[in-house]
């Protein structure tokens, strides 16, 4: 039967896909010491300055974690964050566009039913009116 299908372990390998759970992984790994670029006193000004910001930065971060666990904590966190946030923005629109239309359904449902009850109570008002009025005055003749 393998014999027919050769593809088949291929296919299973090709669609295998990382679980949740590897992309959510805890591995810090230490910071290399930030060295300020050789090259520059070469450099542009907008360089100079880019590369200066990128150095203190660097430099804080390195102060802060060596061993890159704040780096690594920021990484996580911003993993799950994207998890959530991005169905949540994709789902809340439409959540709250059904939302909105259930109410202006439900609130039209209502003044329909609202009517139909005034219009009954009218209905059997009028005819308790009519009934009074034969009584009084019609059947006495």
């Amino acid at each position: 039967m393998d014999d027919m299908h050769p593809t088949r372990q291929s296919d299973q390998q090709v669609s295998q896909k990382p679980s949740l759970r590897s992309e959510i992984t805890w591995e810090p790994k230490p910071i290399l010491k930030p060295e300020v670029d050789p090259d520059l006193p070469e450099l542009s000004w907008p360089e100079r300055s880019a590369e200066v910001l990128r150095y203190s930065f660097q430099r804080l971060e390195y102060w802060v974690s060596p061993s890159g666990v704040i780096r690594e904590w920021f990484r996580l966190v911003f993993k799950v964050f994207l998890m959530l946030a991005i169905p949540a923005f994709l789902l809340c629109p439409v959540v709250t566009f059904v939302f909105l239309q259930v109410e202006t359904w439900t609130a039209a449902l209502l003044a329909i039913v609202l009517n139909l009850l005034k219009t009954a109570l009218a209905v059997v008002a009028l005819g308790g009116l009519i009934v009074i009025a034969f009584r009084t005055f019609g059947g006495r003749r």
